[in-house]
């Protein structure tokens, strides 16, 4: 790291950590006794992998530093492998490793909470999608409530009584579970933007020291653009728990209330410091509101922000920095978050995460193993996948909503200069869109060189903007921008891959020089 996630074919440079290594088939090998394959081999050979999510769903997880997202490859089902399941955060994390004949593959992918099987491996990638904020949009148009899942955006609850409340979530009879909630822009926006940004960054300022001096600081001094001194970030610590504490504090009133349920305050901490709507000096009313947004169940805010608190807590405690660092450094060496995150200082916010761990501990496992040798068990698993909605089975409905945008053969004109590896969009090819409330403006987009057809880069706003991903102009939404990448290096391409990036958080230019006009800044 940082490297290409899709290696041999096209660079897509993903913010703060690569995912998923896409390779090139090889010659069938013998088994080797480990099974699971090593994506750091350049000799590895990764086809493609698809996530399906279910009930509540899940912000991306892996990866070492922050909810980073995962990519999500739509495919064309081809062969099923071994399924590890590994609860990580809220359902699941799965990891895929496994030698079927030609085929190595070794991924990583955000799964669901209440599908059974749920990850396929595939020789054709029909698409995609990067970036927490992009893929949760997907999943939730793919596999609707409408169609029985889960929603990540759960309507507001009727107003509770107070013979009604209590310590356990409502019933989700009370409320719309309906994804066109309209909390669901707010939800966005705190969910992807503001916990990805302001509370990640003072997150990620309690990494010890010591993990900076091993060469996973030089690593992410790579993807950033600039050098990381470890002690001037040692002595940013205090700051960075400042910083966490001020967004405690911004977010404890949510669950402050002014009914009975009260706390007190600790010795350690004075009643000032936690000043609130409760009955008595030294007490404070935590309120009967149980999720970030009200709903009868958590949704992405609640995931995001437990996924950052959690993830917080571990890592300044130095947990897991050993396998961060490559054993660089051994766990433990970090003061943690309890001096400003504690039951004492934030009653409310502490009672809600404990809430929130309790729902997702008590969601079902949907770990799916198959061994390799195992042919009957991979078939079965497969007739599952292909039976899912969205995946090609008989019920799915929900493609059918979805906007498709046609690929004109013009989209290749010879009025575009040629660039070597740039792939030629000779075809028409449907393009499936999320829907938007606003049709793509396209006099604003011509006028700022996004034509389809056009040779453009997209990269991250934050980090990885020196290594943007370039291809050429697919399609183009007010929140969605679909490239078809440019074949770099000498190995075979894996199909029509598109690539699909949303437009917040990442900038996308024409290429000059290649029949485009250049934006007006």
């Amino acid at each position: 790291m940082p490297r290409p996630i899709v290696k041999d074919n096209f660079n897509i440079t993903y913010r703060k950590i690569p995912i998923l290594a896409i390779g090139r088939e090889r010659p069938a090998v013998p088994a080797e006794d480990d099974d699971v394959v090593d994506v750091d081999d350049e000799d590895d050979a990764v086809i493609g992998v698809v996530g399906v999510v279910g009930v509540v769903g899940v912000v991306g997880v892996v990866g070492v530093v922050g909810v980073v997202g995962v990519v999500v490859a739509v495919v064309a089902v081809v062969a099923v492998v071994a399924v590890v399941a590994v609860a990580v955060v809220v359902a699941a994390v799965v990891v895929v490793a496994v030698d079927v004949a030609a085929v190595d593959v070794a991924a990583v992918v955000v799964v669901a909470v209440d599908v059974v099987a749920v990850v396929v491996v595939a020789v054709v990638v029909v698409a995609i999608y990067i970036d927490t904020s992009l893929i949760l949009e997907v999943l939730e148009h793919r596999f609707p409530a409408s169609e029985g899942f889960g929603t990540l955006y759960p309507g507001p609850t009727t107003t509770p009584t107070p013979s009604s409340s209590s310590a356990s979530a409502p019933s989700s009879s009370s409320a719309s579970a309906s994804s066109s909630s309209s909390q669901r822009p707010l939800i966005r926006g705190f969910a992807s933007y503001w916990t990805d940004r302001p509370l990640f960054r003072v997150t990620t300022g309690l990494i010890p020291s010591s993990v900076w001096r091993t060469r996973f600081g030089a690593d992410r001094a790579n993807l950033i653009g600039h050098s990381l001194d470890a002690e001037k970030l040692e002595r940013k610590v205090p700051e960075n728990l400042g910083g966490l504490d001020l967004q405690l504090s911004l977010l404890e009133p949510l669950f402050r209330g002014s009914n009975d349920n009260t706390k007190s305050v600790g010795a350690g901490v004075s009643a000032g410091a936690v000043a609130g709507p409760g009955p008595g000096t030294g007490s404070v009313a935590i309120s009967n509101r149980h999720w970030v947004f009200d709903g009868p169940t958590p949704s992405a805010a609640d995931i995001a922000l437990y996924y950052q608190l959690d993830w917080g807590d571990k890592i300044s405690r130095g947990q897991g920095i050993s396998d961060l660092s490559g054993g660089g450094v051994r766990d433990g060496d970090g003061e943690g978050i309890s001096s400003v995150f504690n039951a004492d200082r934030y009653p409310g916010l502490a009672a809600w995460f404990d809430r929130v761990k309790t729902f997702f501990d008590s969601l079902p496992s949907t770990e799916t193993r198959v061994e390799r040798t195992d042919e009957t068990g991979i078939q079965r698993v497969l007739d599952r996948i292909k039976a899912l909605p969205g995946l090609g089975g008989a019920t799915a409905s929900v493609s059918s909503a979805e906007e498709e945008v046609v690929v004109p053969s013009s989209a290749s004109s010879s009025s575009a200069e040629v660039v070597p590896g740039q792939v030629s969009v000779s075809v028409e090819v449907p393009i499936p869109l999320l829907p938007t409330p606003a049709a793509p403006h396209a006099t604003l987009d011509k006028r700022n060189g996004l034509v389809v057809g056009a040779h453009v880069t997209v990269a991250p706003e934050d980090t990885g903007r020196d290594s943007p991903t370039h291809g050429t102009l697919l399609a183009i939404t007010p929140e969605e921008v679909v490239v078809a990448p440019d074949k770099i290096g000498g190995g075979p391409a894996v199909g029509a891959v598109k690539v699909h990036f949303p437009r917040l958080g990442f900038v996308v230019r024409p290429v000059p020089g290649t029949g485009t006009s250049e934006p007006r800044l």
